[in-house]
């Protein structure tokens, strides 16, 4: 847990200690309003958040209140459904499985509070989930989970149309519909594979019209997120988009999608200038996270974050850099992963032109259980 030096509000944000989290709440306001427009502006599907990305439910809360939602959120971990669930949100679809018994107890305990739903791929969690909750008398919306190029998730095909069956039939659960899930997209996907994606939600989409065939109600059609609700939204019959990383964006995210523009950035300082063309700064791994990419300097150019250690970060000097950085310079950093960077903070610093408005609470931090 961080013990954070508290400044008061309306300090300018470069006084803050480094490395820190700094959050432009204008930024923030844009992006979720412009997210919001887009659903309510007629639109048949409605967004779920995907809060997983933040983990804060002040954000939360302010994505649902903005309009174009369902009224609720989605999450990946059942941790994180139970701290949401604290914040006040009462609906939320659970984008993950849920086996051992005692994980089971809690859902069937958050299931008595809120209004939540759970995803399986198989029929053996199906029947853990069935047996438990038929015994109870309360019964638990479920969704298909279907592969859509990641690594988890039911086959398209015959695989999905026979589990769908299996929810169906069971006792103490509903089938609720189909959720298309790629649960790389915010760290992994490459800009080349858009094709591919595009084809296995096609596939998804073939096998949505196959389980309908044999007279199954498809309630709910869960597909798309930040890089692709435009096109995903005009898919025929789908209802909600699990799109999350708008909000925040980050340098992965901006790659692959225009209309929203990065709100969160990492504060750090130049605590060192160890040899011609290389700075270093307070600002690493743990504070920016570096699962699956470094990130950028914005704000000054000719500066390239070259790469993290634990607790410092080396950023290249090329030709081209009009101010040569100083030690105790300040520089800003947008994250590759917003979702990884998060998750080594605990609290977050709301600004506006500059100075700090609020400090929200990363309540949902290292939940991933």
């Amino acid at each position: 847990m961080e013990n954070p030096i508290v400044k008061p509000i309306g300090t300018d944000v470069l006084e803050l200690d480094t490395p820190a989290v700094v959050l432009d709440l204008d930024a923030l306001d844009f992006n979720i309003k412009s997210m919001a427009d887009f659903f309510e502006d007629g639109k048949t599907p409605k967004l779920r958040p995907y809060a997983s990305i933040h983990r804060c439910p002040a954000i939360a809360h302010k994505q649902i209140s903005a309009g174009g939602t369902v009224g609720g959120i989605c999450v990946s971990t059942l941790d994180q459904a139970e701290v949401f669930a604290d914040s006040g949100i009462t609906d939320i679809l659970l984008v993950n499985f849920v086996i051992t018994k005692r994980k089971i107890d809690r859902l069937l305990a958050l299931a008595k509070r809120i209004q939540i739903a759970v995803v399986v791929e198989t029929t053996a969690n199906l029947n853990l989930l069935a047996d438990v909750f038929s015994t109870e008398n309360i019964s638990i919306d479920v969704f298909l989970l279907i592969n859509s190029g990641g690594d988890l998730g039911c086959p398209t095909g015959e695989t999905s149309i026979n589990l769908a069956q299996a929810i169906n039939a069971a006792s103490g659960v509903k089938f609720k519909g189909i959720v298309g899930f790629y649960e790389g997209f915010n760290s992994y996907f490459p800009i080349h594979d858009i094709e591919s994606h595009q084809n296995n939600i096609e596939k998804i989409v073939e096998t949505k019209k196959a389980i309908e065939q044999k007279g199954l109600e498809v309630e709910e059609f869960c597909l798309g997120a930040t890089f692709d609700y435009e096109w995903v939204s005009s898919i025929n019959g789908v209802t909600q988009i699990l799109a999350g990383g708008y909000a925040l964006m980050d340098s992965n995210l901006e790659r692959l999608e225009t209309n929203f523009i990065p709100a969160a950035r990492v504060l750090g300082t130049v605590t060192g200038t160890p040899e011609d063309g290389i700075v270093i700064t307070d600002a690493g791994q743990k504070s920016i996270g570096a699962d699956a990419g470094t990130g950028v300097v914005s704000d000054w150019q000719g500066l390239n974050l070259e790469s993290l250690s634990a607790e410092h970060g080396t950023v290249l000097v090329e030709d081209s850099c009009a101010k040569y950085p100083e030690i105790k310079d300040k520089m800003w950093f947008v994250p590759w992963d917003m979702g990884g960077c998060l998750n080594s903070h605990d609290y977050i610093n709301g600004a506006r032109e500059g100075k700090l408005e609020v400090v929200w609470e990363i309540t949902a931090r290292g939940n991933y259980r």
